[in-house]
């Protein structure tokens, strides 16, 4: 069964790359990971805008920006995976689970430091993806 939001085919394609699972196993979390999450990395998603725009004549296609944080206490890995969440994205125009994307593309890595921990770094992709359903 095809997702029923971008947002879970977002994390649909994040569970079906094993170079993201490779890491995370599934520990990927819509907006937060709950409050007993020890073990890292893990992903965190969220949309950040969305909106309906015409995309040629008599057609509408929607837009989602999106944020995906890679969560980890070592920064190379972090980094790595990051990058393969890039790949995985970047200027693609793979179908996402029922969704047809027109066009994606990404922002970053961001590396960011959590000024509250010892060596936890949160790195950040932006999305940006153009889809019909």
């Amino acid at each position: 069964m095809a997702s029923s939001t971008i947002e879970e085919a977002i994390s649909v394609r994040l569970l079906a790359s094993s170079t993201v699972t490779d890491y995370v196993v599934a520990r990927i979390y819509w907006i937060k990971a709950p409050s007993n999450t020890t073990t890292l990395p893990y992903i965190t998603y969220q949309t950040i805008t969305r909106q309906n725009e015409p995309h040629e004549i008599g057609n509408k296609s929607s837009q989602i920006r999106a944020q995906v944080s890679i969560w980890n206490d070592n920064r190379r890995n972090g980094q790595d995976l990051a990058q393969n969440v890039v790949e995985l994205f970047d200027q693609s125009t793979d179908a996402m689970d029922g969704f047809d994307v027109l066009f994606s593309v990404t922002t970053g890595p961001i590396q960011l430091i959590d000024p509250d921990s010892d060596n936890l770094t949160q790195f950040v992709v932006d999305l940006l993806i153009d889809f019909n359903r």
